[in-house]
């Protein structure tokens, strides 16, 4: 009976693409926007929390970012100890759910729009948002 053994290095096989070096497709979001994943998905032209391709921003009439959409909705998280208020975060309704029941990555109202974008009807919700 023979055996044989796999090293890490015989089975490993590559299965992402190389990261675009140099690529920039929404200079306008700092690079301390977000966590690591946050920053990969708004350079691979994606939405963080839908995962739709974004709008593109040479675009005559695209939306400065999710601020003033209506899927967007604040989530007022209790104050921590050691706080004194609460703190809110920008959501995405059409992200997914995650097992935790958490919905999505936090958004600021500058975060690049993506393609389900709807303007929001009402100034109240504007404003709502404009305060996170």
């Amino acid at each position: 009976m023979s055996t044989s053994i796999a090293t890490p290095a015989a089975t490993a096989t590559a299965t992402a693409a190389a990261p675009a070096v140099g690529r920039v497709c929404h200079p306008e979001v700092p690079a301390r926007t977000g966590n690591a994943p946050v920053r990969q998905a708004l350079a691979a032209g994606v939405h963080p929390a839908t995962g739709q391709p974004l709008l593109n921003p040479d675009t005559p009439n695209t939306p400065t970012g999710c601020g003033g959409c209506a899927l967007v909705y604040t989530l007022t998280l209790p104050a921590r100890p050691g706080q004194e208020e609460s703190t809110d975060r920008l959501k995405c309704s059409q992200a997914p759910v995650s097992r935790r029941g958490r919905q999505g990555v936090d958004l600021r109202p500058n975060t690049p729009a993506c393609a389900l974008y709807r303007p929001a009807d009402d100034q109240d919700h504007a404003d709502r948002v404009d305060g996170v």
